[in-house]
């Protein structure tokens, strides 16, 4: 059991280390197992990214949109109606990559770049 809970403390705390060392435990070389490694987390941050797209567009907005209604405010409704909570939504996934840039070092400029670029663009 504790090697278990070690195992899984070294992917909390090093994800792309424990996966790159999986993949060298099955025969790859270092070199297959750093681009697999970049492949799989590359991918793992997209489903991640989508997922929390997903649920911010539609169990939240749908939420904030229920809530909106119910009040007599005018201002509320105005943004609802410009859809500032649809473009809201959009941060959400951008968060997610922003966050994730520090897995991958060597692209880790170039993707915080482009999500604080993409959050700036939403955010117009």
């Amino acid at each position: 059991m504790t090697e278990c809970l070690g195992k899984l403390e070294s992917v909390i705390v090093d994800p792309g280390g424990a996966l790159a060392g999986w993949f060298e435990s099955f025969g790859f070389s270092e070199k297959a197992a750093g681009i697999l490694n970049q492949f799989v987390l590359a991918i793992l941050v997209l489903i991640v990214a989508v997922l929390i797209n997903w649920v911010a567009r539609k169990a939240l907005a749908s939420f904030i949109h229920r809530m909106i209604r119910r009040t007599r405010t005018e201002w509320d409704d105005i943004l609802l109606e410009r859809e500032f909570f649809t473009r809201l939504s959009h941060l959400a996934p951008a968060l997610v990559i922003y966050a994730s840039g520090q897995l991958f070092p060597d692209y880790e400029a170039w993707i915080t770049s482009l999500a604080l670029a993409y959050m700036t663009l939403v955010g117009l």
